[in-house]
């Protein structure tokens, strides 16, 4: 049972950076049962161990800011039935049992963000090879493109934040290999040509400018220059270019572009809101209000949701949801404000999400809670 009780915990923290990478690419289902698994049974060998005392207040600390939002999404399943509602509060009780489990290890941050740029790197070695061998066109290593990088770019960025602020902690080879992964992940997502997540950098840099002491304000910097030489790299290619001729074909009413398709959704979801304000539509709602005639026929399988987080959580499930949603941030927001490479991870996750649905996104919002676990597990006041 000792060994059981030592062996498990690291396990699970494995199994827990493993699925941060690999969920979006393997799916949910058998990382979100594994971890379910590894959890209770770890719990169980070790109950005696556990000082649940002192465990609580900590707890009470990470499971607060989710509730409004949990109580919300529970309310809505009574409403709308369980079919996909679920996976909110599966995400929540994996937050949960990962607490548990892991506040035993005692990790330290500069672990975490090791083994996070390790998974980071395999997975973008992985995607270069895969866009060598087959260029660019369609999903990636099998999978939407766009939900995976913006997992990718919420872990860029808190490994970014957490490394400008404190460096002093990383010898040269550690911070040589940390710099090489962030490097590496800006260079695949110029490749993979996906510009919704460029949002995440200068959210990052919002966050030292609102919340940084003084001293440390000057690495918005940084998340600037990125932004901006992203943004150049991405005229280079000419995808920025793309952007801006979709919508000049929109305003001249041609909607099938990519950001044609991204306005009209949009509209649609401030139309169809009067019609069921207060609980909405249910999950499949761009379907639901097609069939009641309040939108027109949707035939686009771009369409099938409303690529951004607020317009999304406001249709699904109307003000509860997306009350629920924005108090849970808020929350959130005053829970991680003395720790700013975890609120980074916070902001980049609400700023991908303006431009696409990744909250609402089971293979997104897994991976995002994961991360937001080990970060809380890991932040300089936790004693």
């Amino acid at each position: 049972m000792n060994k059981l009780s030592w062996l498990f915990p690291r396990l699970l923290f494995l199994l827990a950076i493993s699925s941060c990478f690999l969920i979006i690419l393997l799916g949910t289902s058998a990382f979100k049962y594994s971890i379910f698994a590894l959890s209770l049974a770890t719990i169980f060998c070790t109950y005696k161990t556990i000082d649940f005392n002192s465990l609580w207040p900590n707890l009470k600390g990470i499971v607060l800011p989710w509730l409004p939002w949990i109580c919300c999404t529970i309310v809505l399943m009574f409403i709308h039935g369980t079919k996909s509602l679920t996976k909110f509060p599966n995400a929540f009780l994996i937050l949960c049992l990962l607490f548990i489990v892991l506040s035993t290890l005692r990790l330290k941050r500069k672990t975490l963000i090791l083994c996070l740029c390790g998974g980071l790197f395999t997975l973008n070695v992985a995607i270069s090879i895969f866009l060598y061998r087959y260029g660019l066109s369609g999903n990636i290593l099998g999978t939407n493109k766009n939900p995976l990088f913006a997992v990718i770019t919420i872990i860029n960025a808190t490994i970014l934040s957490t490394i400008l602020l404190d460096r002093n902690s990383y010898n040269k080879i550690e911070a040589s290999f940390v710099l090489l992964t962030i490097l590496f992940t800006l260079a695949t997502t110029i490749l993979a040509q996906t510009r919704h997540v460029l949002l995440a950098y200068p959210a990052c840099a919002c966050v030292f400018l609102l919340f940084a002491p003084k001293e440390t304000k000057k690495i918005a910097i940084y998340f600037f220059v990125i932004f901006a030489c992203m943004i150049i790299s991405f005229f280079l290619t000419g995808r920025m270019q793309q952007g801006i001729s979709d919508l000049v074909q929109y305003s001249h009413g041609n909607t099938n572009s990519s950001w044609g398709l991204r306005l009209t959704m949009w509209k649609m979801a401030i139309l169809a809101f009067p019609e069921a304000p207060i609980f909405g539509w249910g999950d499949d709602a761009a379907q639901a209000m097609e069939s009641a005639g309040v939108v027109p026929p949707i035939n686009d399988w771009f369409v099938t949701h409303f690529h951004n987080d607020f317009r999304n959580g406001l249709t699904m499930g109307g003000l509860v949801m997306a009350g629920g949603w924005l108090c849970s941030l808020i929350c959130l927001t005053k829970n991680s404000i003395k720790d700013l490479p975890r609120l980074c991870s916070l902001a980049s996750i609400v700023a991908v999400g303006m431009a696409d649905r990744d909250w609402f996104e089971q293979d997104v919002l897994v991976p995002f809670v994961i991360l937001w676990t080990l970060m809380y597990l890991t932040r300089s006041d936790k004693n």
